[in-house]
């Protein structure tokens, strides 16, 4: 009986190659699926990613968009033109344009346009225009002048337009009880709304001439 006994022990041990088999085939199954679980993990890591750049992308153009439209919506004085002379072009709604004229000592005081514009004045002049057309403003509008006598501010005037018109010729003036008409170098700026119309016009007070003044 013994004998029989561990005769069917050793029938009934373990296949020892067999389990180590199919162990392996496990791992092998295990690490196959971690492999591909892990490159699943990367596509969409990758999916995530791509989509991501593509709000972010989306998110800049809706900017650019959004910013052109705020643009687009400006206050008209954005599209203040100003000019020295010539021509004025087709306007679009709200759209201003400036036309400088000059400085005077004369105005036509039927519609306030310049009348003989000069760069140059005696000392003796009693009053000065700064003058300027205005095309396409409404009511509402500041307009100022800054006088200045060799660079620097001598005087300033202003005023609100109470009117608005397609077309309207507009002057400032200086005279001799706002300042003093010293012989030098002289300039005017005008402005709309704080706006400078471009670059300042430019004018000479001439000194006495000696020879004019007679005997003392």
């Amino acid at each position: 009986m013994l004998l029989a006994l561990v005769g069917c022990q050793v029938l009934d041990a373990p296949d020892v190659p067999a389990t180590l088999q199919a162990e392996n085939a496990q791992i092998v199954q295990e690490a196959t699926s971690i492999a591909r679980s892990a490159a699943n993990d990367r596509q969409a890591v990758l999916s995530t990613a791509e989509a991501s750049m593509t709000e972010v992308a989306r998110i800049q153009q809706t900017n650019l968009v959004l910013l052109a439209t705020v643009r687009a919506s400006d206050p008209p004085d954005q599209g203040v033109i100003v000019s020295a002379g010539g021509s004025v072009p087709q306007l679009t709604p709200g759209q201003r344009w400036f036309t400088k004229t000059g400085v005077s000592q004369f105005i036509n005081e039927a519609d306030g346009c310049v009348i003989s514009p000069q760069i140059s004045f005696d000392a003796d002049v009693s009053t000065i225009y700064a003058t300027l057309r205005a095309f396409n403003i409404e009511s509402g509008v500041l307009l100022s002048a800054q006088w200045e006598y060799e660079g620097n501010e001598v005087y300033r005037d202003s005023f609100v337009l109470s009117r608005g018109a397609s077309e309207i010729c507009i002057w400032f003036s200086i005279d001799s009880s706002d300042t003093e008409f010293l012989p030098g170098n002289w300039a005017v700026r005008l402005f709309a709304d704080g706006f400078q119309l471009e670059a300042p016009e430019s004018f000479v007070i001439r000194a006495p001439d000696p020879m004019m003044e007679g005997p003392n």
